[in-house]
């Protein structure tokens, strides 16, 4: 590949709303990225039990936990619709999958990829479950230990289904002085021959962590987006606005994958 992959991570700051999420869609094309992404989850599975009714203030008022988490995931309709949008846009899409049930429904949709994302990685059922999709998968490595990201690994590679692995931090937003993006390289190292591509997912409130991963041979990097960084939103603070972005994919753009 010519330069590095820019994934451009909608997360929840599309507030469960379509019409954000395309907005979101078309600004990301225009930035420059080349890939947008969802995250998609079973609520009930994916929030504890004893957790559903919890209080929470959100940017639709009080309500519990478990509400909240639907009115943020987006439905099948919603899909069938983002796709068609980033069709038109000439933009490439896919999602991070949270528990099989959700892997299951988005077979339908037929996407070049999913993504595991750190939290799941020590659910070795899970792992075997992505990895019998048939779809090819990324996984990022923030909330997981050596141990955990090698038994991750090995388990993905027994089918070559692990073509992206990225170095995380998982702090929102990530301290600068705290990401380490020198692992980059050590994962490359560790893991050739098991993993394809290597590369950077990116929770710092600068676009430069990312643009910097690019020079230490990051062959993907992905960021949050969001339209507004003061609106109320989880991910908003670890996310970058249109300007931002724009100037992650041109400098990334400028860095030849030869370097």
């Amino acid at each position: 590949m010519s330069k590095a992959l820019v994934v451009s991570e909608l997360s929840v700051n599309h507030q469960g709303s379509l019409v954000t999420a395309i907005e979101m869609i078309k600004k990301s094309k225009m930035a420059g990225c080349d890939f947008v992404k969802t995250q998609t989850r079973t609520v009930s599975l994916s929030v504890p039990e004893n957790e559903w009714n919890d209080i929470r203030d959100t940017p639709f008022g009080e309500m519990s936990k478990l509400d909240y988490r639907k009115r943020m995931e987006l439905s099948d309709i919603d899909y069938a619709q983002i796709i068609k949008v980033c069709r038109q846009e000439g933009i490439g899409f896919f999602t991070s999958i949270w528990d099989i049930t959700a892997l299951e429904r988005m077979k339908q949709f037929d996407l070049p990829y999913i993504k595991i994302p750190s939290a799941r990685v020590t659910d070795l059922s899970f792992l075997e479950a992505c990895r019998d999709s048939g779809t090819p998968l990324i996984m990022s490595s923030g909330l997981c230990s050596q141990d955990e990201l090698d038994t991750a690994v090995n388990l993905l590679s027994t089918n070559h289904s692990l073509r992206y692995l990225l170095h995380c931090h998982s702090g929102y937003p990530a301290p600068v002085d705290e990401l380490n993006l020198s692992y980059i390289k050590e994962m490359r190292r560790r893991y050739q021959g098991k993993v394809m591509y290597f590369g950077y997912s990116n929770h710092a409130t600068s676009p430069y962590p990312a643009i910097y991963s690019a020079l230490l041979g990051a062959d993907m990097i992905e960021a949050h987006f969001v339209l507004d960084r003061a609106a109320k939103s989880t991910d908003a603070a670890a996310s970058l606005e249109f300007h931002g972005m724009e100037l992650l994919c041109r400098e990334v753009g400028l860095i030849p994958k030869e370097l």
